[in-house]
């Protein structure tokens, strides 16, 4: 019995002997294997990969519907192919609407959150902001109303909010404004940004400061019909100020690659079917012997056959049968033009073509600027066809001939669209919801029915199955893809 007692107190002895040691240890020896703060560097090199390499996200949603809808592409199959006409598939948004908020921003909102408060850390936060807005305004621009005051709070453990409620388009614009005015004014010369980490200006914020610039003011020329005055205000305010992006080198663009596929090779090299030119987009640019044909299309197989080069397009908006009856076929069509299924065809995230179409229109409605509308205008056409290394002689004989300048907000629409093609179908779409620029035609040539055109992304069914009552507060137009945006009125 003492011998078995003495036996108990050993075992009990060299059990406290153990916690005493292990106490503590986790604090004292962290698993480098499951770190539970990640580097803010880290955060935003995938929050910026994420915004652009999902399948979903480049392929589904950008080539099979919005290139469509703003009849850039069509199919071959006609109609009954989901997308072509103005269709598309649910899981499509589901899949944008979950990488950007449970990816991006809520990523984004741990960066802000780290660096809040840390002098030296006030550019990284200035870029985590500016990319931040960047996403949410591809996101409104998408659903209109939505989350975005209380979004990304599903992994705060002090404020964490699985429902957040639903802003307006209008509040959400505001907003955004102002976050990218304090941001750039917060940068500070003294302090480091991402460096390496970043993935579109290896950290250079004053490039980032240009890209906030003419970010600002694309979002208050996608407002100008509804809020003039606030337009009006920002748009002299920067043309003023005149620190935008400055040439096509200093764009912002996104470097696919072997790690982040860029969206047609990925859809070509899975053999997930094709998209081809559109009869629109082919007859636009042979009616106006617009040089950038031959960069957007491939010659079509019967040139081989008939000894001339033929570029056409697919009619959008028909059926298999139509398009079949109209001699539309695999060989006598024209493809994608080759350079934008290379696998590191950089993406476009805004681009200086752009910039100077914004201020053509802003100098038209005489909102500022020192050069004349003609001249951004004309500014914007040569970068344009600068980036596709058209030669100078043709870009001088197409604005001395069809591409001269008229004065009219729809040319500048046009031109602004086809800066755009393949490139950014987010933008396009949102432009052309907009402004209703280039004028879309059916095969006929009669206008498309507005009426059935889609404004808007339905919600995602699990957003409607999680945050049904903050849903269902939006009202009108909660669920269909007819009722406009806010700036679209």
């Amino acid at each position: 019995m003492v011998k078995g007692k003495h036996i108990f107190r050993l075992i009990l002895l060299t059990v406290l002997l153990q916690i005493g040691c292990t106490k503590g240890f986790e604090e004292l020896n962290p698993n480098p294997n499951a770190p539970t703060e990640v580097e803010v560097e880290y955060l935003f090199t995938r929050c910026v990969i994420r915004t652009f390499d999902d399948y979903l996200v480049g392929v589904n949603t950008e080539i099979w519907s919005l290139m469509v809808w703003t009849q850039q592409l069509a199919d071959l199959s006609g109609i009954q192919q989901e997308g072509a006409g103005y269709s598309y598939g649910n899981e499509w948004g589901e899949q944008v609407w979950k990488v950007w908020y449970t990816d991006v921003i809520a990523n984004l909102n741990e960066i802000i959150r780290h660096t809040e408060g840390a002098e030296t850390q006030i550019n990284k936060q200035a870029i985590a902001k500016i990319w931040k807005v960047y996403v949410f305004h591809k996101i409104t621009d998408l659903w209109g109303d939505v989350p975005y005051s209380e979004a990304g709070k599903g992994n705060n453990e002090t404020n964490k909010n699985l429902t957040p409620a639903y802003d307006s388009q209008s509040d959400i614009y505001v907003d955004m404004l102002a976050e990218l005015k304090s941001a750039v004014e917060s940068f500070d010369d003294e302090f480091s940004n991402y460096g390496a980490a970043d993935p579109i200006y290896n950290g250079d914020f004053d490039s980032w400061r240009r890209f906030a610039n003419t970010l600002r003011l694309r979002l208050a020329m996608r407002i100008s019909k509804v809020n003039p005055a606030l337009a009006q205000s920002v748009t002299e305010e920067l043309m003023l100020q005149n620190e935008f992006i400055t040439s096509n080198s200093d764009a912002a663009y996104f470097p696919f690659g072997t790690e982040a596929r860029s969206p047609f090779f990925n859809l070509y090299d899975l053999n997930q079917g094709e998209r081809r030119p559109s009869y629109y987009l082919m007859e636009k640019l042979k009616g106006t012997n617009d040089p950038r044909l031959i960069v957007f299309a491939e010659k079509a197989s019967i040139s081989q056959i008939l000894g001339t080069d033929v570029y056409e397009g697919v009619p959008n908006l028909m059926s298999f049968e139509e398009i079949e009856a109209a001699n539309f076929s695999d060989i006598s069509t024209s493809t994608v033009g080759s350079r934008f299924l290379n696998i590191d065809e950089e993406g476009l995230i805004i681009g200086y073509p752009e910039l100077c179409f914004l201020q053509a229109e802003a100098a038209i409605n005489g909102w500022g600027g020192s050069l004349t509308a003609q001249k951004y205008y004309e500014d914007g056409v040569t970068a344009a066809m600068e980036y596709y290394n058209v030669p100078t002689d043709s870009i001088a004989n197409y604005l001395a001939g069809d591409g001269s300048f008229n004065g009219t907000l729809e040319q500048v629409g046009e031109q602004k669209w086809l800066a755009l093609i393949y490139k950014d179908a987010y933008e396009s779409y949102a432009e052309y919801r907009r402004t209703g620029f280039p004028v879309l035609l059916q095969y006929d040539g009669s206008t498309i029915n507005q009426g059935n055109y889609p404004q808007r992304l339905a919600y995602p069914q699990s957003e409607v199955n999680l945050n049904g009552d903050n849903v269902g507060a939006v009202g009108e137009g909660i669920n269909d893809s007819e009722t406009k945006l806010w700036w679209a009125q």
